[in-house]
């Protein structure tokens, strides 16, 4: 388990240091922002959908436990905003937005079955179904209150510089 914890934070490691590349379509304090707002989505769905229908059961090891928190809590939340990001950016085709969607979804869906066969915790009674209406859910919440953000800056800079 030490060699997965090892991979587990030099991969956070490796996907926070990506962050900066996001200044293309998103302020400092946007990413920031994003950020934190995904990290509660995927939280409070998880225990909205997961948790409370008790369709994983934890496996007793605390490093195991530390290991999915460290993907719930940096890998996820740095991958979606990368995908809000290929949203959001000017450059680009609609295409490969729809591709990077997909493959979002799929590695997003693909870690939980990844971790139940690394015995970080079983799936029980867990399928695709559970896994669209959980992943879907994060990325309506987050591509929602991005637009949002990003139509009440683009309103706040308009006014702005008519009162200026």
């Amino acid at each position: 388990m030490v060699v997965w914890i090892t991979i587990c934070i030099a991969l956070s490691i490796a996907v926070l240091s990506t962050v900066r590349m996001l200044r293309t379509a998103f302020r400092p304090l946007e990413t920031l922002l994003y950020y934190m707002v995904i990290t509660v989505a995927i939280e409070q769905t998880h225990s909205a959908i997961i948790d409370n229908l008790k369709l994983i059961r934890f496996s007793e090891s605390v490093s195991a436990f530390f290991c999915f928190k460290l993907n719930q809590i940096i890998i996820f939340p740095v991958v979606t905003l990368w995908l809000l990001h290929s949203f959001f950016a000017v450059s680009g085709r609609v295409l490969r937005k729809a591709l990077f969607a997909i493959a979002w979804f799929l590695a997003m869906s693909g870690a939980y079955y990844l971790f139940d066969k690394l015995g970080i915790f079983e799936l029980k009674g867990w399928h695709m179904l559970y896994s669209l209406a959980y992943w879907l859910t994060v990325l309506t919440e987050s591509f929602c209150f991005v637009w949002w953000f990003r139509k009440l800056l683009r309103k706040r800079e308009r006014d702005d510089s008519v009162s200026a």
